[in-house]
């Protein structure tokens, strides 16, 4: 080898090292580049983590609170200042006792007074009991002795007739003779439920509310005593108890072994704003039909009174016999705190298909399909005028639309075919129904909202 091609050589060779270090050099700040990459996103999924459990925490702690706040009773007890927990009340244990249900309920049926004693005038009711009355001959004196059959004294039973045409006003006036806690007042013209309730509850002067059919019965002698102990305890603003159906008048084991609405114990307190979720659309299998009823619950009178004021004297004198219920209970669970149910069972609720809202007869005469139809459209304009600017509430309108106007015979009544096609209209345009929905009312008011 000469000299030239050892310096060729010794030339080349440094070269050839160099670039070797260089490569391991990018290798290793490649690798390092990586492995401060990796940490750096497994700093930032940690820090996530870490907020959002702390977020988690926070509202749980938040919520908690609230709840909290809420169990804690404020009430004075026997006269002392001891704070109440809900958690302290009683969670009923009923047995299974239907021959006490019956016996109470036929000793009502009998006309038989258990508790004589009882039947005095009280200037400060605890209880005002609530009857719209109208047509209800056959029923309503069970139904008030089922009611003067209560153990609790205190109490009022407001009665308002909306110009019945049989003997149920003379019925009422019979038992004031001997009941001077029974108070009637008579419409001058048949204006229907939702304004003769609301009239009754008005002339109220008890602390809290009771409303029942005039068809209807309390089954127990301790229903008044056990809502009053538990709301007075709690100072929740409506407490809602359990209750049977019967197709009948008369009630039979198997109505008891079929599930009671609402047997629930006291293991839950529904604030605001879940208390208003509560009352949803019917078809999405989220709510339960009795959410609608205004009976089997006592509510604060104070509330009950609020929400009528918020509805309007002016739309308390539409005429709406069907659904009635469903308007003060949309209202109050717009503006109730808070609601709890417990498992005591209190009452039977009868559907009679001469029930004005029976199915049967909705359509049956002119003038039911006339009042029928009359009734569905001013439900549904009052519901669509306080119905709140979220989706959950005008949802709710477009459900009660959808099977109380579309899906049935009232869609096409010439007198109400007006305002069901506004309707239709003003709930299409609506930014919170969803489009599925505005489908529905496209293809039924194709021509008309186009």
């Amino acid at each position: 080898m000469d000299d030239s091609e050892r310096a060729k050589l010794f030339k080349s060779k440094p070269k050839k090292q160099l670039k070797n270090k260089i490569k391991k050099r990018t290798r290793i700040k490649f690798l390092i580049l990586l492995i401060f990459l990796f940490l750096l996103l497994l700093i930032i999924i940690i820090i996530i983590i870490v907020y959002f459990n702390k977020k988690d925490k926070i509202k749980t702690k938040e919520n908690n609170n609230i709840i909290n706040l809420k169990n804690i009773i404020l009430e004075v007890v026997n006269n002392n200042s001891n704070i109440y927990n809900i958690s302290n009340i009683s969670t009923f244990k009923d047995t299974y006792q239907f021959e006490d249900y019956q016996k109470y309920f036929n000793y009502s049926k009998m006309g038989k007074i258990l508790y004589e004693k009882n039947l005095i005038y009280s200037d400060n009711p605890k209880i005002s009991v609530i009857i719209g009355l109208y047509n209800a001959e056959k029923y309503i004196n069970s139904t008030l002795i089922s009611i003067e059959n209560q153990k609790m004294k205190d109490i009022e039973i407001v009665i308002v007739d909306d110009c019945s045409t049989d003997n149920s006003v003379k019925y009422v006036e019979e038992a004031q003779k001997k009941d001077p806690r029974i108070i009637l007042y008579k419409n001058k013209k048949n204006m229907g439920c939702l304004y003769t309730k609301s009239l009754a509850a008005l002339k109220t002067r008890g602390k809290y509310i009771f409303l029942i059919d005039n068809d209807d019965q309390i089954i127990i002698d301790d229903l008044f005593e056990t809502l009053y102990e538990e709301i007075e305890k709690s100072n929740i603003d409506i407490i809602e108890y359990s209750w049977i159906n019967s197709n009948e008048f008369n009630i039979k084991e198997k109505d008891f072994i079929q599930k009671p609405y609402c047997t629930h114990k006291i293991n839950k307190i529904i604030l605001q704003p879940e208390l208003r979720r509560r009352f949803c659309r019917g078809d999405n299998g989220m709510y339960q039909p009795q959410d609608r009823y205004i009976w089997g619950r006592i509510i604060k009178r104070e509330i009950y009174i609020k929400a009528l004021k918020i509805i309007g004297e002016e739309d308390l004198k539409r005429r709406i016999i069907i659904h009635d219920d469903t308007i003060i209970t949309f209202m109050l669970f717009k503006i109730a705190n808070s609601f709890i149910k417990i498992g005591k069972i209190g009452l039977v609720h009868f559907n009679y298909d001469e029930s004005s809202s029976s199915d049967k007869r909705k359509f049956n005469t002119i003038q039911n399909y006339n009042n029928t139809c009359f009734s569905y459209i001013n439900y549904i304009e009052l519901l669509f005028k306080h119905a709140e600017n979220d989706t959950l509430s005008r949802q709710e309108v477009f459900f009660a639309f959808n099977k109380w106007n579309i899906k049935s015979k009232c869609k096409n009544y010439e007198f109400t075919k007006e305002i069901s096609n506004k309707l239709a209209k003003n709930i299409y345009k609506d930014p919170y129904i969803n489009q599925a929905d505005k489908l529905k009312i496209k293809i039924a008011y194709n021509n008309i909202i186009l």
